[in-house]
């Protein structure tokens, strides 16, 4: 049984066999696809495709007036630079302010209590606030000194006493 094409309206002209039907339709260049932009609802031809996605009014597209957005082609004519970069920029404030006093806190939470290894071994929490001292050597009472300048320090507290590092104030070990 020989049969035309399921798009014979839109211009194909092959004749096919039964069996050859699913695959043809396939690969049938007269078929309708949908356009793949968002929003879009036109299906052209399969073999004109290509040119549609040039033309289509909602591909994306890039600002070339300065500002590097991306957006739907058809809202490039009310497109206004300033007022994206400026929206941008409240987002990332928004986001970074955030950030900021998330970490402010964690500061806060690890200035208030430092595990601390002490040299003898034993694992305690103590307040930075507080008098720390090592009964075992005096290089870590400089480093505990450290840490209470330094925000950062906290994290390195045992560190330095398994570590044993040398004293941090040369000054002060020369005087002793």
């Amino acid at each position: 049984m020989k049969l035309y094409c399921d798009f014979k309206e839109n211009g194909c002209q092959i004749i096919m066999k039964l069996s050859q039907r699913k695959y043809h339709l396939e690969v049938c260049s007269f078929a309708p696809v949908q356009c793949p932009n968002v929003g879009c609802q036109k299906k052209p031809l399969k073999m004109a495709i290509r040119d549609h996605l040039e033309s289509c009014p909602h591909r994306l597209v890039t600002c070339d007036r300065g500002c590097g957005q991306t957006l739907i082609h058809h809202q490039m004519a009310s497109h206004n630079c300033i007022h994206e970069l400026v929206a941008i920029i409240k987002n990332m404030k928004m986001v970074y302010t955030e950030d900021i006093k998330n970490l402010r806190q964690e500061i806060s939470n690890l200035k208030d209590e430092i595990i601390v290894n002490r040299c003898d071994g034993t694992i305690h929490r103590e307040s930075v606030s507080s008098s720390i001292s090592c009964k075992e050597s005096r290089d870590c009472d400089n480093f505990l000194e450290m840490m209470e300048r330094a925000p950062s320090f906290p994290r390195l507290a045992p560190l330095h006493t398994q570590m044993k590092l040398p004293s941090v104030n040369r000054k002060k070990d020369s005087k002793k």
